[in-house]
């Protein structure tokens, strides 16, 4: 079962790379797109600070992937 937010982590890292081509429109793509980033990451960063000091790298997987 794959974790929705790290698919949707996975599909902005793909179009990060457009954004590196320049053309016009391409600053208001990438006020956009670290919008869209940042809300992503917000449940995983979340559950790594309640971590903070934990096992490790195991248990946070275990958390990300199984709410």
């Amino acid at each position: 079962m794959a974790c929705p937010e790290m698919t949707a982590l996975a599909d902005l890292v793909r179009g990060f790379a457009a954004l590196l081509t320049p053309a016009a429109g391409n600053d208001v793509k990438l006020t956009e797109w670290i919008a869209t980033a940042r809300a992503v990451n917000t449940r995983t960063k979340r559950i790594m600070r309640q971590m903070h000091g934990r096992t490790g790298f195991d248990l946070l997987r275990h958390r990300v992937l199984l709410p």
